[in-house]
């Protein structure tokens, strides 16, 4: 049965993490930027979850839920109950997702580092949350293989697939600190990144203790979570800067530090479904990547020099590489910036949200999943 929309469209959320906070990454990039150009370009209307505003959910066209939004089994329970009363009065119901929670395997990935350790109340809590694809009539993801494995794991909502896109007219991006290098001798090697990320970054050590054992001139920024530091004891400390987590207003400014970004990724399934987010990120502040060669990075439309792919044993080849094009003036930062975000500026991509929210709210399709 079709539905009879009356404009202009209404969105409930329940995004992950406190909106009004700072440090909270994930609802600004995925959801909350994209709600707010909707909302001034088409006039589309949404709110927040929040007690207070739980009988606005019945007047909803969609009920947007992000990732793993509720802190509590308590929560989650309360927050299904209102899900299934909402999708009885006729509003869709939208699970947006940007990784593989629910990959099998991921405890044995995580426990696996030498650096982290799996939280196991946190993730219990987690895959909690999968009772919320049985009831979702869509799903958002930012790639095809994370859409076919949320598929393979038993859920019928149709996925739309909406490549990321960042809002560059935001005052985070124009704050960053496109300045010119030190010299042309010196290049920062940067790497930012979670909690749960040690078997990548082991990939790295190696040839790192040896790039800056053999190069005085080069620093490395660890940025993040500072426990990955004890990786990299046997560097001296004159070469190595680390920088706490900060808030995402000042995220593109903390990249715009480097002078080449690091992504080393293991080859599994969890890191096959991640989008290239982070390539996007840093090159929109100018900072060129080393990428490991798997998927999304594989398939990337390259931007300039950006991303390189390195094998693991590839590393300090590719590393000495970026070293020799930097002293050769070769790194155009300018132009790496403005061409990233001309291609993945939420403005000229806002339409792919707009077309996917409209087709949410018509009569359904039987595709499996449609890439926007």
């Amino acid at each position: 049965m079709a539905v009879t929309q009356n404009w202009p469209m209404k969105i409930y959320v329940f995004p992950e993490g406190d909106p009004a906070d700072p440090e909270n990454f994930v609802a600004p990039i995925r959801l909350l930027d994209p709600l707010k150009a909707l909302s001034v370009k088409y006039g589309v209307q949404f709110l927040c979850h929040h007690p207070y505003l739980e009988s606005e959910l019945l007047n909803a066209d969609l009920a947007i839920v992000q990732r793993a939004c509720f802190n509590s089994l308590r929560e989650l329970n309360h927050g299904l109950m209102l899900l299934h009363k909402a999708r009885r009065a006729g509003v869709r119901i939208v699970y947006e997702l940007d990784d593989h929670i629910f990959c099998p395997n991921l405890p044995e990935l995580i426990a696996a580092s030498a650096v982290d350790e799996l939280d196991e109340e946190a993730y219990n809590l987690t895959q909690a949350h999968r009772e919320i694809l049985a009831l979702a009539d869509y799903l958002t993801c930012p790639t095809e293989p994370l859409a076919e494995a949320l598929h393979q794991l038993g859920c019928a909502a149709k996925a739309l697939v909406i490549p990321t896109s960042l809002d560059f007219n935001r005052a985070r991006w124009s704050s960053t600190l496109l300045t010119p290098q030190e010299t042309k001798n010196h290049l920062h090697i940067g790497w930012s990144g979670g909690s749960r990320v040690g078997r990548d970054l082991e990939i790295i050590v190696p040839a790192l203790t040896e790039i800056l054992r053999t190069h005085p001139n080069v620093t490395l920024v660890v940025a993040g979570s500072l426990k990955y530091a004890r990786l990299f004891s046997g560097i001296q400390s004159k070469q190595l800067r680390l920088l706490e987590w900060v808030e995402y207003d000042s995220y593109p400014a903390l990249l715009s530090i480097f002078d080449l970004a690091l992504i080393p990724m293991q080859d599994h399934a969890y890191n096959r479904c991640k989008s290239a987010l982070k390539v996007i990120d840093h090159a929109a502040v100018g900072v060129p990547c080393i990428c490991s060669p798997i998927a999304p990075y594989i398939t990337f439309p390259k931007l300039d020099c950006t991303p390189v792919l390195a094998l693991d044993e590839e590393w300090l080849m590719r590393i000495e590489e970026v070293l020799q094009s930097n002293r050769a003036g070769e790194l155009h930062r300018e132009q790496l910036a403005k061409d990233a975000r001309q291609r993945y500026g939420l403005r000229e991509n806002l339409s792919s949200y707009w077309s996917a929210f409209n087709e949410m709210i018509a009569e359904p399709v039987d595709s499996e999943f449609v890439i926007r």
